[in-house]
């Protein structure tokens, strides 16, 4: 289903299509989380502090099951920090930008 989630939204926005809303990432991390995690995905989220987006394998984060908020991020030190969900802004499938969440 993720899959079909995300092709209708790759290819409305191929097709300059505006009528396609992104899905919720919490939806399309679920959905991959289930389904299609062997695929190589990466997902950026804003770092406040550093004010850029960091990019990390679904591998290295934990969604604790009820929580609808945020996630845990394991970084390259080891070290584990929080992110809101808000604050996920791309996701990459293979190295292709599939779903994208501007910065306000």
């Amino acid at each position: 289903m993720v899959g079909c989630l995300i092709l209708s939204y790759e290819l409305s926005r191929r097709q300059g299509k505006g009528n396609c809303h992104a899905p919720p990432i919490r939806k399309l991390l679920n959905r991959i989380r289930w389904n299609l995690f062997w695929i190589p995905y990466r997902l950026g989220y804003y770092h406040r502090i550093e004010q850029t987006i960091v990019l990390v394998s679904l591998k290295q984060l934990h969604l604790e099951p009820g929580t609808h908020f945020s996630m845990e991020v394991v970084d390259s030190t080891g070290a584990l920090h929080l992110v809101p969900l808000h604050r996920i802004r791309q996701l990459y499938r293979d190295g292709a930008l599939i779903w994208e969440q501007p910065l306000d």
